[in-house]
């Protein structure tokens, strides 16, 4: 029996947000799976923590959420979008919450919450497949005549080899690019640049700050660890501080900028009790 994921990608009303999930759109990789996960009443939610997409699964039963279908069905969807830049994913699901800006801090709070997690590793995408996936992409966006169209003889041969060379130059451009990447891999790939962040909102920030301090805490043993989340946590607090008392999100602030603080010492009391290095 074919996938019930096999054809999706055809559809060319669906195209542009694809597109943009092929090239590792957070919210455009969430539609998606939303769209296709609509039948088991599953809504999803998505930031990049630690490295990996932390990936949040909800529904209305436990029902809904089997490990193994859920596991399944999102591996393959996002499988074939194979989104630039991401192949480590954490899965996480739970029964149906009010929505939360720090719903990952919450289930790092408080994984009773959680009815189960996975992480994952998705297969890397061959990049014949990346290629193809761009041509035919292309050749989409030239509106090809088809063997029924309706056009004079003449204009559909001019047609069809406008679309034929820029197929062509396509590939070339491609295929170099390939080949470029190629020669990188052969003698080692060169350190990421990190991207500056382009935001200057202090909310902003402290919630990121605070999500990557909440993943940190998975995974901290040493004293060291401990307190440089301690830090990140106190960090996180004082750019929350920084929110001014006509922001909307003031009352928010305040109160997220509380609970940080008291992370942070929670934090500070776990690096008192951790060795100094581990074994």
């Amino acid at each position: 029996m074919p996938s019930q994921d096999q054809d999706w990608t055809s559809d060319n009303g669906f195209d542009d947000v694809y597109r943009q999930a092929c090239g590792g759109s957070i919210a455009a990789i969430v539609q998606i799976l939303n769209q296709k996960l609509a039948s088991d009443q599953i809504r999803t939610r998505a930031i990049i923590a630690g490295g990996s997409l932390q990936l949040l699964c909800e529904a209305p039963t436990a029902e809904n959420l089997d490990r193994d279908h859920t596991v399944e069905r999102v591996r393959a969807i996002l499988e074939q979008v194979a989104p630039r830049g991401i192949r480590k994913v954490t899965l996480y699901a739970r029964l149906v919450q009010e929505q939360q800006l720090l719903w990952l801090e919450a289930i790092q709070r408080e994984p009773e919450d959680l009815l189960w997690s996975e992480p994952m590793t998705l297969k890397r995408s061959h990049w014949f497949r990346w290629v193809f996936r761009n041509l035919t992409s292309r050749q989409r966006d030239l509106n090809l005549p088809t063997l029924g169209s309706t056009l004079p003889a003449k204009a559909a041969r001019t047609q069809f080899w406008v679309g034929a060379a820029g197929g062509a130059i396509l590939s070339v451009f491609l295929l170099g690019l390939v080949a470029w990447n190629l020669k990188w891999i052969t003698i080692g790939n060169p350190p990421a640049t990190p991207i500056a962040s382009t935001t200057n909102d202090p909310f902003v920030k402290a919630v990121r700050l605070a999500e990557t301090a909440a993943l940190g805490g998975q995974t901290a043993k040493t004293r060291q660890q401990w307190l440089e989340l301690a830090t990140q946590w106190q960090a996180a607090a004082d750019l929350m501080e920084q929110v001014t008392p006509d922001d909307r999100r003031a009352a928010t602030a305040r109160d997220r900028a509380q609970r940080y603080r008291q992370n942070s010492q929670q934090a500070r009391q776990q690096a008192e009790l951790a060795p100094a290095a581990l074994p």
